[in-house]
């Protein structure tokens, strides 16, 4: 007997997402970053895997993924108090953790005080923080600002060691996601054979 699988980082798009996770073995899916809170409430209800999620990721308002459509105007921050009301709707939202989207510096991603706002408020309010840190900047602003968790694998250098040492002082977890950054950085890999019914 082999224990449920926990997928650490999915982007879940419908009940069909959560079918397959179940065919693999996945019994916990760690969403990050699918909304709106509808979508989020049917996952939760449909599907055999528990789902937890961060609903809408915030995000400064250069970053290319605020150029996604539909994405919620409130996950553009401009200022401290956008950043402390972000935190505050994603609570009453249900959501059981907080994303932040940190670009590679001058991608017009969050600053270091915008982070550290919405780390802080966060915190008060008994959430984790999850960071999308493709880049090596990306990490040490991350890093700087206090974030619980990292996501992704820089794609423009590898970590030095002070990096990796201060993830691992602050005892900071780390999901490096290759399998999606893969496609960015390789040919995507032949696909495998699904498992048998």
């Amino acid at each position: 007997m082999l224990p449920g699988l926990i997928d650490a980082h999915v982007h879940l798009r419908g009940t069909a997402d959560l079918e397959e996770l179940a065919r693999w073995g996945v019994t916990t899916a760690l969403d990050m970053g699918s909304w709106p809170p509808a979508l989020i409430a049917e996952l939760r209800k449909a599907g055999s895997s528990d789902v937890r999620s961060t609903g809408a990721g915030a995000l400064g308002p250069g970053s290319p993924q605020a150029m996604i459509p539909g994405r919620p105007a409130d996950s553009v921050i401009l200022t401290p108090e956008d950043g402390r009301r972000f935190v505050a709707i994603r609570v009453a939202e249900g959501m059981d953790y907080i994303k932040v989207i940190v670009e590679a510096p001058g991608r017009g991603g969050l600053d270091l005080p915008a982070v550290r706002t919405i780390v802080e408020a966060a915190h008060d309010a008994g959430r984790l923080v999850v960071a999308h840190a493709s880049h090596t900047g990306a990490v040490a602003t991350a890093q700087e600002g206090c974030v619980d968790v990292l996501t992704h694998a820089p794609l423009d250098a590898v970590l030095d060691q002070t990096a990796v040492a201060d993830a691992g002082n602050a005892g900071r977890a780390r999901t490096a996601s290759l399998n999606c950054l893969s496609r960015r950085v390789s040919p995507p890999p032949r696909p495998c054979a699904p498992p048998p019914r």
